[in-house]
């Protein structure tokens, strides 16, 4: 099974968007954004009903939270529907965004606008980790049930039911 990020962003970040879809998708993410993913298969259905479902079929959220995203009331409610999800969330932050309380809890990386690379490779690095981490759970997972059915047969070859 793939690991897919949903990127919630500003329209006017579309550049720096385009570069982190592009380190993710090199790394072999899966990797939802508005204007790549989602804008071209609307076919009519409602947009907030396209984000709700992006987002509940992601393994994470990253949210670029620059000046012009912390005026959006999409980059706000996409957030709404990743934490009623229980989807995790990482903030990439622009220094000087002035960070709302209400979302000071959860993590984040600096955005380094100046050097955009270095922000960059640091996310290509912690999704890496992050899609090794749900391979291993998911073979963990395989296992276990690869195990819990050979219990189920032998049991059923067993005299003692």
């Amino acid at each position: 099974m793939s690991f897919t990020v949903y990127i919630s962003y500003s329209q006017k970040n579309k550049e720096l968007v385009d570069k982190l879809y592009s380190v993710l998708k090199q790394n072999g993410i899966v990797t939802y954004a508005l204007d790549v993913t989602i804008m071209p298969t609307l076919e009519g259905r409602p947009f907030a009903d396209e984000i709700r479902r992006y987002i509940n079929s992601s393994d994470y959220v990253f949210v670029l939270l620059t000046k012009d995203a912390i005026t959006s009331p999409n980059i706000f409610f996409e957030i709404g529907l990743a934490r009623a999800s229980s989807k995790p969330i990482l903030l990439i932050v622009e220094p000087d965004t002035g960070l709302p309380s209400e979302i000071g809890d959860l993590p984040y990386i600096i955005l380094d606008r100046s050097n955009p690379s270095v922000t960059l490779e640091q996310i290509k690095q912690l999704s890496s980790k992050l899609k090794s981490q749900k391979e291993a759970g998911n073979a963990a997972m395989g296992l276990l049930f690869l195990l819990g059915a050979l219990a189920f047969f032998a049991w059923l070859s067993s005299d003692e039911r």
